[in-house]
C-alpha cells in the first residue's frame, strides 16, 4: 500500500467514540453557557447605557437575577459530573494537554462559581440589593 493510499484512508476513517456526556450533562451545558453569554451581553449594555436611561434599573435587576440564578445550574452540574464521570480523553494525548483540559475545565467551574458569588457580595456590601427574578425580597 502506498502512503498516499494510507493517507487517504486514515483521513475517511470514522472517528470512534470511546464514551460521551449523558443528555443531562449536555443540557444543563448549554443552559449554563446560554445564560453566562446572556449575563456578558447584560453586563456590556449595563456598562454602557447612560446613568439616567429609563430602563438602566431594570437591566442591572435582570444582571443580577440571572447572575444568582446560573448558580442552580452550577451546582447541578458539580453534583451531576460527581456520580457521572466525564468520558475519557483520547489516549494519543500527550500528559501535559492532559493536565492542561483538567486545569482549564476545573478553572471554568471556579469562574462559574465565584462570578456570581463575587457579584453578589459586592452588591451586599455596597448596600444594593440583589432580588432574585423580581422579587421585591433581597437575599442581603
Amino acid at each position: 500500500m502506498s502512503s498516499d493510499s494510507s493517507m487517504k484512508n486514515s483521513l475517511t476513517m470514522p472517528v470512534v467514540r470511546i464514551g460521551s456526556y449523558t443528555l443531562a450533562a449536555q443540557a444543563l451545558h448549554w443552559i449554563t453557557a446560554a445564560l453566562m453569554f446572556t449575563l456578558v451581553l447584560l453586563a456590556w449594555v449595563m456598562v454602557n447605557m447612560p446613568r439616567t436611561a429609563a430602563n438602566r434599573e431594570l437591566i442591572y435587576t435582570l444582571h443580577k437575577s440571572l447572575g444568582l440564578t446560573v448558580l442552580a445550574p452550577v451546582a447541578a452540574r458539580l453534583f451531576w459530573r460527581a456520580i457521572h464521570p466525564a468520558p475519557p480523553l483520547p489516549g494519543s494525548l500527550a500528559q501535559w494537554e492532559r493536565a492542561s483540559a483538567a486545569l482549564s475545565h476545573w478553572l471554568l467551574y471556579l469562574i462559574m462559581l465565584g462570578m456570581p458569588l463575587s457579584g453578589y457580595l459586592f452588591s451586599a456590601w455596597g448596600g444594593t440589593p440583589s432580588p432574585i427574578l423580581g422579587c421585591s425580597r433581597s437575599l442581603v
